[in-house]
This record gives C-alpha cells, sequence and structure tokens, in this order.
C-alpha cells in the first residue's frame, strides 16, 4: 500500500467560511495521475486529507501525523504559499525539511505556472521538501487552476523522488507525460 497525503492549509477553510477546493483538486489530480500496484497487482493508493489554519503548529502536526501515523510517502500542501502575513506554508515546509529542500519543484512550477500566464506566480513561495528522509511535501498554491498547473509540471518527477527517499514506487497512469522518466521507470523495475 502507499500513501499519500494532502493538507489544506488556509484560516477561512479550518473555519468552514469558505468551500475547499484547492484540497480536492489535489486529490482528484493525485488519484487519477499516480497508481500504485501491490505484489498481487492490486492497486492500493491511499489518499489522506485534512484541513488547518495557516498556523505553522497545525501544519506541523498534520505533518507529522501523515508521516508517522498514516505513513505517507508524499504530502502535498495546497494554500499558504503567497506573501501575506498569514502564509506560512513554505516557511514552515522549509523548517520541517531543513536540509533537504529540493528548490527545483517550486522553481518548475512557478515556471509552469508564468508560462501560462499568471504573472503573479512569481510571488508564490512554494517551496518542496523530505521530511525524516521518508516524506516528500510539495506546496502547490491553493486555487484549483494553480493545484493543476503546478502539479502537473512537476508530475512526471514526483515517482522518482519518492522512490530515490526509500518510498513506494508509484506510477504514472499517463506514460507519455515524458518518455524518458517512463523509460526510467521501467528500466528500474525490470531490475
Amino acid at each position: 500500500m502507499a500513501a499519500i497525503g494532502v493538507i489544506t492549509v488556509s484560516d477561512r477553510v479550518s473555519k468552514q467560511q469558505y468551500e475547499d477546493k484547492g484540497g480536492p483538486a489535489a486529490v482528484a489530480f493525485l488519484s487519477e495521475k499516480l497508481s500504485f500496484n501491490d505484489a498481487d497487482g492490486s492497486s492500493k493508493l491511499a489518499l489522506h486529507t485534512a484541513v488547518v489554519p495557516d498556523e505553522a503548529e497545525k501544519l506541523t502536526e498534520a505533518v507529522v501525523k501523515m508521516t508517522e501515523e498514516l505513513n505517507c510517502c508524499l504530502i502535498v500542501t495546497t494554500g499558504g504559499t503567497g506573501i501575506s502575513a498569514r502564509d506560512i506554508t513554505p516557511q514552515t515546509t522549509e523548517s520541517l525539511c531543513a536540509g533537504a529542500l529540493i528548490p527545483g519543484f517550486g522553481e518548475r512550477m512557478r515556471q509552469a505556472s508564468w508560462e501560462s500566464g499568471v504573472k503573479t506566480s512569481m510571488l508564490s513561495r512554494a517551496t518542496a521538501g523530505v521530511f525524516r528522509g521518508k516524506c516528500l511535501i510539495i506546496n502547490v498554491p491553493g486555487s484549483p487552476a494553480a493545484v493543476d498547473c503546478c502539479l502537473s509540471s512537476i508530475l512526471a518527477t514526483i515517482p522518482h523522488a519518492v522512490h530515490q527517499i526509500g518510498g513506494p514506487r508509484l506510477q504514472l497512469t499517463d506514460t507519455s507525460i515524458d518518455p524518458a522518466l517512463h523509460h526510467a521507470q521501467a528500466h528500474h523495475h525490470a531490475h
């Protein structure tokens, strides 16, 4: 079994003042684009969700629970990546993943957003890193369009990154996304 977590970071959503759109968009994207097959051939990909306010302590608690209790190999956070005073997701991720940040994910997501016409994408502080050596954390903005754009731009690299930290061999459901990475995945499976 492989487990993936999605954490929505939003004061308004946590207080039920606003409908969560980013979290469900991330869940839909990940469940459609990634799979995991057990040794018996059955697909076992568990998706866990949480909603927390824009508070470092609450986000940290959710990450620890998903990593240690639910055994998530990947956590995608939605929201809190901007520059307002309450946007704490990137610095919390940086603190959790000290010494194991992966700036290329954030760089690629900002580039993809910019290229799609979102000129405010340069204000995003989204980042990624490895928590406790076993869970890849990726921050994305909270809007469904941004979730799709950002995750699409890095999707082909996610299975390889998870495997590199000792996680399960996630599979891309659409292998046409990046033939070179698909070839690398097939090569690894052959050994």
